[in-house]
């Protein structure tokens, strides 16, 4: 029986499985038939291998489809997000306009994906995943968009409520339009609660919220503009006001503001009803006012330099007005009685040349300047408005300040801050504000006055607080508070207030000092009177920031136009200020150097004025110069010790000046010093030059006389007005007397090697 061969190609690839080889029983007959069979089974089994290649085929496009749809999606879901990030990324009405555009956007950017597809199948497959997170994501959108609505919304109606609170705020000062505005507050609050579904606990806590800080802004403006004692009156006892209908209504400002922001608008605005009431105080004792008296004119109220025929002195008025109504007589009578009618005419009448240092034409020209009328036009003194004008230019030039001494305020009148305020008393038996005596007006605006009443008005502003506060809020703590706040109110203002004047009075008095001596290498010529003085705007300016002393010092100065000359005591005051200055810039920088008009030449004047400017500055040099001093006192106080002076003098002694002096002369021979060597000297040098300003010696001629009887005077070096005329004490080898340390005197040779006890 034949064996066929194992089909394993053929029946591996159609049925993938490996066939063991098979015996057919058949005869030779059958053959052929079975032969048959097996090719038609064989192409049965081809047919179905080729099912099966179109099935792969057919799956392998389905993935093909499904990839390009989700690429496109990816590609939708990441630019989608970019577009929802940009509408998120917006607040408010931007939001919620841009919403309905990025919706559009999403399905148009969908629709631009599917089409790139051509595939209705991959569409299908792109749609299914594409439109579920579209509608996912357009939901997103809206809420989102609904959220900023309702934000945007409740950020309205919040804007609402900030206007009508500024509204109140600028009206601080008119009750009717503040409670108008703090109505619209309750009513936009109220409708803003309703509109986002607010409980009713919550929007009435805003509400008072809002109420308690409008109160507070209001009272606030109150005591910004200067009247915070009354806002503190109306924080504890309300407001009567009148609303739109005319009907009176009262508010208890207290029960609106909110209990935990009640102390702190008390104390605040008890701080502010003090600092104020210090000012006061502190303006009160720094204000301008009149002469004490130092010019003549003003101190005989005399302002127009009348004289007494029959005795050539001027007159004494009992008044200022009534020194002013003669004046005004005596000019009336130049007319009526002597026919002068011009400017010219009358001033040298007035102040005729040769009398005192008159100046008649300058007089005149100053008179001419401030009125307006030339020194020769004819003008009619008996009309009151043209004698008054005229009238009032020439006192300007015979007594300058005469205005302040006729219109001084009169003295104890009330500060308007504090006056009227206040009923009388109190429970507390604490005497309140209008009890208390008010600071003196009208003190002189002079640094030391100043400073004599700084004090006093600290005292007085203090009571005065004090009391107001205590009265109002019956807390002696916030009273005592109060009181403190208003007394260092007044020593702040007046500390400012003094460095200032003394800053203006320094400066008035260097440009003053310069040009009334003149400048010849600019050819500026020096101011040598009073008219002169009063026609130049500058000068005049100038006079007019000096105390009363110095304005008087300087009219006596340019009554006797003679140039100053040093004089032994001007001498030792220009040294003992110099010596201050090194050693106490402080007292120093408050010294008023005008009244030393007269007493000083100009030149040295105006020396020790720039020194005050100079340590008014206050830079890295003037440092450099006091610790540079500091040294070079250590190295000579030794030497004062013996002579009771230096750091053992008493401050305001006789001693302490005579060190200054001292410390003075010895500045100057240290510059001088250091003008020829072009270097400060060093400590064996520096005690050289103090040991030879110590040294005893006589002033003038040599005498074996005593000085009280005619001889010559013993003193110091440091004290010589005149070092050409000061002979220190030789032996008969010609040594000169010198002074150690330890106060023992010796004579030492020129060469400083041999000394001779003085027996």
């Amino acid at each position: 029986m034949p064996v066929l061969p194992t089909l394993e190609s053929s029946q591996s690839v159609f049925n993938n499985v490996a066939l063991r080889p098979q015996e057919i029983q058949s005869s030779p007959a059958d053959f052929g038939a079975l032969a048959g069979e097996a090719a038609k089974g064989i192409g049965q089994a081809a047919e179905g291998a080729g099912a099966q290649v179109a099935d792969a085929g057919l799956r392998q496009l389905d993935l093909q489809r499904e990839a390009n749809a989700n690429q496109s999606y990816t590609g939708f879901a990441s630019d989608s997000r970019a577009l929802t990030d940009k509408l998120f990324a917006l607040q408010g009405q931007d939001a919620i306009t841009q919403a309905p555009q990025i919706s559009g956007q999403l399905n148009t950017l969908r629709e631009q994906y599917r089409d790139q597809l051509n595939d209705p199948v991959a569409q299908q497959m792109f749609d299914q995943v594409s439109m579920r997170h579209t509608e996912m994501t357009l939901d997103e959108v809206s809420r989102f968009a609904d959220v900023q609505t309702k934000t945007y919304q409740h950020q309205v109606s919040d804007g609402m409520v900030n206007t009508f609170q500024q509204s109140a705020a600028r009206h601080w000062n008119d009750p009717n339009a503040f409670n108008g505005d703090l109505a619209n507050i309750v009513s936009e609050r109220t409708a803003q609660g309703q509109s986002e579904g607010q409980p009713v606990e919550y929007t009435n806590a805003l509400i008072q919220r809002d109420t308690s800080s409008t109160w507070i802004d209001r009272l606030k403006g109150m005591a910004a503009a200067g009247t915070a004692q009354t806002a503190l009156t109306l924080l504890n006892n309300g407001e009567d006001w009148t609303d739109s209908t005319g009907r009176t209504r009262h508010t208890d400002i207290r029960s609106q503001i909110l209990p935990q922001d009640l102390p702190a608008i008390q104390s605040e605005l008890s701080s502010h009803a003090a600092d104020q009431i210090g000012v006061s105080y502190g303006n009160t004792a720094t204000a301008p006012a009149a002469a004490s008296g130092a010019i003549p004119g003003i101190r005989n109220n005399n302002p127009g330099n009348l004289k007494d025929p029959a005795t050539g002195q001027f007159q004494t008025f009992a008044s200022q007005q009534q020194g002013i109504q003669a004046a005004d007589a005596n000019l009336l009578a130049y007319q009526t009685k002597h026919g002068i009618n011009t400017i010219d005419g009358i001033v040298n009448r007035w102040a005729p040349q040769g009398d005192g240092n008159n100046n008649p034409a300058a007089y005149g020209a100053a008179v001419a300047k401030a009125t307006g009328i030339g020194a020769d036009q004819k003008i009619d003194l008996t009309d009151p408005a043209v004698r008054t004008k005229v009238l009032n230019a020439m006192l300007d030039v015979e007594t300058p300040g005469w205005r302040s001494a006729a219109n001084q305020t009169p003295a104890g009148a009330a500060p308007g801050a504090v006056s009227g305020t206040l009923p009388v008393g109190n429970a507390a038996g604490v005497p309140n504000a209008a009890q208390i005596a008010p600071p003196p007006v009208g003190l002189a605006q002079d640094p030391a006055q100043m400073r004599e009443n700084q004090d006093a008005a600290a005292e007085q502003a203090r009571q005065a607080a004090q009391a107001h506060v205590l009265q109002l809020t019956g807390d002696p703590i916030a009273a005592k508070r109060a009181g403190d706040v208003a007394a260092s109110t007044v020593v702040g203002n007046t500390n400012a207030a003094i460095a200032a004047q003394q800053s203006r009075q320094q400066v008035a008095s260097g440009t003053l000092a310069k040009m009334i001596a003149g400048d010849p290498t600019n050819g500026t010529q020096p101011i040598t009177s009073m008219a002169q003085l009063v026609a130049d705007p500058v000068a005049y300016a100038n006079f007019r920031q000096l105390s009363q002393e110095g304005q008087a010092a300087v009219t006596e100065r340019l009554s006797n136009p003679a140039k100053v000359q040093m004089t032994p005591q001007g001498f030792n005051t220009y040294y003992q200020l110099r010596g201050q200055a090194i050693n106490d810039p402080g007292s120093f920088s408050k010294q008023d150097l005008s009244k030393l008009y007269g007493t000083l030449p100009e030149a040295q004047l105006g020396e020790l004025v720039n020194l005050q400017m100079t340590i008014g500055k206050g830079d890295a040099a003037q440092a450099q110069k006091s610790l540079d001093w500091s040294r070079t006192k250590g190295d000579v106080d030794d030497m004062l010790k013996p002579l009771g002076l230096g750091a053992t003098a008493k401050s305001g002694s006789d001693e302490a000046k005579t060190t200054e002096q001292f410390y003075g002369k010895l500045q100057a021979s240290l510059e001088q010093y250091h003008d020829q060597n072009q270097k400060y000297p060093d400590t064996a040098t520096t005690r050289k030059l103090a040991g030879a300003l110590l040294v005893q010696g006589t002033q003038g001629d040599s005498s074996i006389l005593p000085s009280w009887l005619g001889g010559a005077q013993t003193m110091p070096a440091f004290q010589s007005p005149d070092m050409s005329k000061f002979h220190a004490p030789q032996n008969d080898k010609g040594w000169s007397l010198h002074i150690d340390k330890n106060g023992n005197q010796a004579y030492v040779s020129p060469d400083g090697k041999q000394f001779q006890a003085v027996q």
